[in-house]
């Protein structure tokens, strides 16, 4: 990761006002432990550029979020075409409603994610990528549980992945 940091921040010094540098940028910042530069970035990107290319608004929309920064995470989320929602979509967008006390239109947005993406889970959607750090894993793990997703994995998720460890809640079950 520090690798990639280096890179980003020699990238940046080379090309300070490139938009889609820019919003690649905020999107990894929270990764290396930096949330608040992330939303920096973004902010910058959309002064540089107020309409900005479709991918952007999920980048944002997760550089807000793991800021915790839910009001600007949701007016991204809802920027992005429900058609063209994935199960990240879905998931971030319940999170932020949650993290924001808005319960019932959570409870919802779990629900419709759910129908969708019926093996969803808080513990199978933040530890199995593994890129998220543990503060961005935390963060999903809280606002999902929140939100009321299932917490515990299914077996399968942890047989095909078998060296992920499971949240301390989801030990034995």
């Amino acid at each position: 990761m520090a690798h990639a940091e280096a890179e980003f921040d020699k990238a940046l010094r080379l090309s300070p006002n490139s938009a889609d540098l820019l919003s690649i940028y905020a999107a990894w910042a929270s990764s290396y432990g930096k949330p608040e530069k992330g939303v920096e970035a973004a902010l910058r990107a959309i002064r540089l550029n107020p309409q900005p290319p479709a991918y952007a608004f999920r980048t944002y929309r997760y550089t807000f979020f793991m800021a915790g920064r839910y009001d600007d995470a949701l007016h991204f989320a809802n920027r992005v075409p429900r058609e063209a929602c994935s199960s990240f979509d879905h998931v971030l967008r319940a999170a932020a409603l949650a993290a924001l006390g808005r319960g019932e239109e959570a409870r919802a947005a779990v629900a419709e994610t759910i129908a969708q993406f019926p093996d969803i889970s808080a513990e199978g959607f933040a530890i199995l990528d593994p890129v998220w750090n543990e503060s961005e894993r935390q963060r999903l793990v809280e606002t999902m549980r929140k939100a009321g997703f299932p917490l515990c994995a299914s077996a399968d998720d942890f047989r095909n992945s078998p060296d992920l460890q499971r949240l301390p809640e989801c030990v034995g079950s």
